[in-house]
């Protein structure tokens, strides 16, 4: 079950509207408006570990009680089944992708703003990017990313022929997402955009794999 549902079906439990949740977050110190909370309940966008901890201590519970609440409220709840939940992991920027090798031992919960649940087996290192730009979109493709969209990375996972990466790439600051090809021994990054120039780049020694995309998150 996704989080947002269960924040909903607590907040439903204590017959609460978005509005008086909003103000509880307030008098606890924490600015949201009930778009935000809406988005949040309904999955549109992830909640930063502050706004989670304040609804968390709005409620007065922990987030082992919001599971444990939510399992067993009535059907007249108006909860609905999602994803199969299997933790959170940290929203980052490109430059943080491409210096994740070296970062990655330190970093902790409270560095990223944003944590999301993800929706299967994954990793304790995997991370999520926002893809920028529009290399990876392929209207005509069974896979296609446009910009916005939400992307696990996981590190740990094995990149093949034909994988979904994110790499770093020599004298460069920032990561960049593309699709492995391996051929005869030699290894390319291939854009999905069949109009992006320069689709197809060879790699050497020139370039890290920083992670395997595992998972995609639409943005409407």
């Amino acid at each position: 079950m996704n989080y947002g549902n269960l924040i909903r079906a607590a907040r439903k439990s204590r017959k609460w509207t978005l509005q008086q949740m909003a103000d509880e977050l307030h008098n606890l110190g924490v600015d949201i408006d009930t778009g935000n909370l809406s988005r949040i309940e309904t999955n549109k966008q992830g909640a930063s570990n502050e706004v989670l901890d304040g609804i968390l201590r709005a409620f007065g519970i922990s987030i082992d009680d919001l599971l444990s609440q939510a399992a067993n409220l009535p059907s007249e709840a108006n909860v609905t089944p999602g994803p199969d939940i299997k933790g959170y992991c940290p929203v980052i920027s490109w430059v943080q992708a491409g210096e994740w090798s070296e970062i990655v031992d330190i970093y902790s919960p409270g560095v990223a703003e944003e944590w999301l649940p993800c929706p299967g087996p994954h990793s304790p290192n995997t991370f999520v990017l926002r893809v920028a730009g529009e290399s990876m979109y392929d209207p005509s493709g069974q896979r296609s990313f446009k910009e916005g969209d939400l992307i696990f990375v996981d590190p740990e996972r094995h990149a093949n022929n034909g994988s979904l990466v994110v790499v770093r790439l020599e004298d460069h600051t920032e990561a960049t997402f593309k699709q492995l090809v391996i051929e005869g021994g030699q290894k390319y990054l291939k854009a999905l955009n069949p109009s992006w120039p320069n689709r197809i780049i060879p790699i050497n020694g020139n370039a890290t794999i920083c992670g395997v995309v595992s998972y995609k998150v639409e943005v409407v």
